[in-house]
């Protein structure tokens, strides 16, 4: 017959035991993992923050850092880390000719048994440097080869040094007129003569800024 404080022993016994023998796991906890970003036409790059902690008992490595569009970078000092030791993983966007709201996507990969994904997203929307209306512009195949326009737009507060226009085609004149000095102008195009089929072809819209910047939007033109 067994005695209960023997019984009670033997079950504290087992507990402890079983508590030794535990798997001890790593854990990759951020701050956070979903950021909008404020995004201004001044903006050449957007860099998102993640902070984040190893908060279990193990340490633990990053094997891959990807992005979703090449116009996001991430990056990291280091990619292993050790119990209770944070970092921060930085992102840099480039908006470059990108403009509207965008979503993008950081993929960790970690040799974590429980989190061996783990994905990380930040949000904003660019303003467009400068506004193209209408963006594409097109004959159709017959029509009388008449000069059409797109007007170029700009933010009021625009430290403009000068726009340049630069059509990838001979096949099209382009000519550039001011509206309003350092608000809005005039792209004039004109198909050549007998052209019967043109390919669209583009008409990048160049803005140089005062400070030696410089941001490029696209037009494009074509006959069908």
């Amino acid at each position: 017959m067994l005695f209960p404080n023997y019984i009670s022993l033997r079950l504290c016994l087992l507990a402890s035991a079983l508590a030794t023998t535990q798997p001890l796991f790593a854990d990759l906890s951020f701050d956070v993992s979903t950021q909008t970003l404020p995004t201004k036409w001044s903006d050449a790059k957007v860099t998102a923050v993640y902070k984040f902690t190893n908060t279990g008992k193990e340490t633990l490595k990053i094997t891959d850092l990807s992005s979703s569009c090449g116009c996001t970078v991430p990056s990291l000092d280091k990619m292993t880390y050790a119990p209770g030791e944070s970092g921060v993983l930085t992102a840099v966007f480039t908006p470059g000719d990108k403009i509207g709201p965008q979503v993008k996507t950081i993929t960790l990969k970690t040799d974590l048994k429980d989190q061996p994904v783990i994905e990380l997203t930040f949000k904003t929307d660019v303003p467009a440097l400068p506004d193209l209306q209408p963006q594409l512009i097109y004959w159709n195949r017959g029509d009388k080869p008449d000069a059409k326009t797109i007007a170029v737009t700009l933010p009021p507060d625009v430290p403009l040094d000068k726009i340049e226009i630069t059509p990838k085609s001979s096949d099209f004149t382009a000519t550039l007129k001011t509206v309003t000095e350092g608000k809005s102008y005039d792209i004039v195009v004109t198909p050549a003569k007998g052209v019967d089929k043109i390919e669209r072809v583009e008409i990048p819209v160049v803005i140089h800024l005062k400070d030696g910047t410089t941001r490029t939007r696209t037009a494009s033109a074509m006959v069908r």
